[in-house]
């Protein structure tokens, strides 16, 4: 019962942002926070994924800076997702990684934080959660917000994704991060830096789910290559370097082209 009233505070904020239904919110947020503290019960624990979903929604309102500095709402967030052992880990990392995409929140939330994040999402185990949050965090390519995740993101894809790319533990992962870093100049020239990678997103294998979204990845690399190229005025391998002739055959043949030899471009060919 009261989990479906803390959804309902999460749909009134969805729904409009008229400054009433932030006024008659604010009260509650004290005690919605409650449920996220450390010495929270069990009973207010089982409300905590309740909580994340709200504060998630209100991360968007133009008021949340203000409302963050009085409530404590990201310090109580970071308390779960720097300790993976929490039992509001999981709930905790997506309202985190979704906030922090948000304009301007990235740089609200500041280096420290950030990268104390990085640190945990690249201690093993890798995890279909660590790889999806990251991913959404990296969604946002906007340029200024692009500039300062480039400056941010120093992990190596070969330690990162190529160890589990083709882990089926690792679910849709692995691609939902490669589709984020396609949407960037820099993250395209970090996908065509590793050959496993390259040559895995162009492998026509998999499933549904994989074969589509492996080529939709493909897809955003060119489309963003082609975009930088028009914007700077000029036409050449660009971020895709060596491969830019290889996926635009790859693009054009379509997401169900079969070669019967099976073969992928790789490196150097």
């Amino acid at each position: 019962m009261i989990m479906n009233i803390i959804q309902f505070y999460s749909h009134l904020l969805e729904a409009s942002n008229d400054s009433s239904i932030l006024a008659f919110l604010e009260p509650k947020i004290p005690h919605l926070m409650r449920t996220l503290e450390p010495e929270a019960d069990a009973f207010q624990s089982l409300l905590g994924a309740g909580t994340c979903e709200f504060v998630t929604v209100l991360g968007k309102h133009s008021e949340f800076a203000r409302l963050d500095r009085q409530y404590n709402i990201l310090k109580l967030l970071e308390f779960h997702v720097l300790n993976p052992g929490s039992p509001q880990f999981s709930p905790a990392l997506m309202s985190f990684s979704r906030i922090a995409s948000i304009d301007g929140m990235f740089e609200y939330i500041g280096r420290t934080v950030l990268d104390a994040y990085l640190k945990m999402i690249s201690t093993r185990p890798i995890t279909p959660e660590k790889l999806t949050s990251l991913g959404i965090i990296l969604s946002n390519n906007k340029p200024q917000e692009s500039m300062l995740r480039e400056q941010w993101f120093t992990l190596s894809l070969g330690d990162l994704v190529v160890p589990y790319i083709r882990d089926p533990t690792m679910m849709l992962s692995p691609i939902t991060l490669l589709s984020a870093l396609a949407g960037h100049v820099w993250g395209v020239k970090l996908i065509a830096d590793s050959a496993a990678t390259m040559e895995w997103l162009q492998e026509r294998l998999g499933d549904y789910q994989e074969a589509t979204g492996k080529f939709a990845v493909v897809k955003r690399m060119l489309a963003t290559t082609l975009a930088e190229e028009q914007r700077l005025g000029r036409h050449d391998h660009g971020p895709l370097g060596r491969w830019r002739h290889h996926i635009e055959i790859f693009v054009a043949q379509g997401e169900w082209w079969r070669d019967a030899t099976a073969q992928v471009a790789t490196e150097g060919a």
